[in-house]
């Protein structure tokens, strides 16, 4: 989320360091030093970034729990199916058998009530699918954020950089020289973490 405030303090970075220049040049000193402060600024600011895209490709949990919500939907969906069509059959039959005289109205209207709060159950209980399937993907992705982070935390636990940044496909981030990006060592790291035995744990 913060990562749109980025090129906002770049910008006012770039702002501040232009008003600097002036004031040295006011102030009389020579342009060899002012080149050799812009260059001490620069090499002590550490930036990285991490491409998400490529770590949740990687990321053999989040993988794993992904494949587990869309067979959890997949389910649900069939369930949905199943049950409407058998709904649908027999609503159709239920016509058909009163279209025939088999039937006598006041069971017809029977039936039909019978077959209509069937119907807003079934609503009722696909809302409730729907609701839980967004809990489940909102707390998967609470989770993968979380250890996320907290990996970003422990290899920056040494304050060796002073900004990481994400970046992901349509993100801010246009072109990152490869040697900042750490993509690689945080799926690294956060591969590491997972026991071997990890997918028996989430069945």
């Amino acid at each position: 989320m913060k990562n749109n405030k980025v090129p906002l303090i770049l910008s006012i970075v770039a702002l501040l360091g232009v008003v600097l220049l002036f004031v040295d040049r006011l102030s009389n000193k020579s342009p060899k030093q002012d080149k050799n402060q812009t260059e001490q600024v620069t090499s002590s600011q550490k930036i990285v970034f991490v491409n998400l895209d490529t770590v949740l490709n990687h990321y053999d949990l989040y993988n794993a729990l992904s494949l587990k919500l869309m067979e959890k939907q997949s389910e649900l969906e069939k369930e949905l199916q199943s049950k409407t069509l058998s709904l649908q059959n027999r609503a159709y039959k239920l016509q058909q058998d009163y279209a025939q005289h088999l039937i006598t109205s006041a069971t017809y209207q029977e039936k039909a009530q019978k077959l209509s709060d069937e119907q807003y159950q079934l609503q009722v209980w696909q809302e409730e699918k729907t609701y839980e399937l967004t809990d489940d993907q909102m707390a998967l992705t609470q989770r993968i954020y979380d250890s996320i982070i907290n990996v970003v935390n422990e290899i920056n636990a040494d304050k060796k950089y002073n900004l990481v940044i994400s970046n992901s496909l349509g993100g801010t981030l246009l072109y990152g020289d490869p040697e900042w990006n750490i993509t690689d060592t945080v799926v690294s790291v956060l591969n590491s973490k997972l026991p071997d035995n990890f997918l028996d744990s989430i069945q």
